[in-house]
């Protein structure tokens, strides 16, 4: 009863500046999975760059080079990898082992590219 009592005190004195920080905490994990569905969505088939994320447990650059792609970059990181591949390279490296595969130019832009 004491705890409530106290939660209302606060909300009462502080609830406009928690609201504001609610909606700014949801709106920076909503952008980037936002784009992030959004560069799912316009996959198209050219010869990338794409995105290939996958299980950190996978070789992901043994994936791509098993779909007849090629991994772009120097890095590695453990759950994506940016590559380029032909026109069926979207559909074979899903089968290979890749969870999805989202366009690069967008996930680029994101970082800043």
């Amino acid at each position: 009863m004491l705890g409530v009592c106290v939660l209302q005190g606060i909300m009462r004195r502080y609830g406009v500046h928690i609201r504001v920080i609610a909606l700014t905490m949801c709106a920076m994990l909503v952008a980037p999975i936002a784009l992030l569905l959004q560069a799912m969505a316009t996959v198209q088939n050219s010869n990338g760059p794409y995105l290939v994320v996958g299980p950190p447990w996978v070789s992901l650059d043994q994936v791509i080079l098993d779909a007849g792609g090629f991994p772009v970059g120097l890095m590695t990181p453990p759950l994506g990898r940016l590559a380029a591949g032909d026109d069926i390279f979207i559909e074979t490296v899903r089968t290979k082992g890749a969870w999805f595969v989202a366009d690069g130019r967008i996930i680029a832009a994101i970082c800043g590219a």
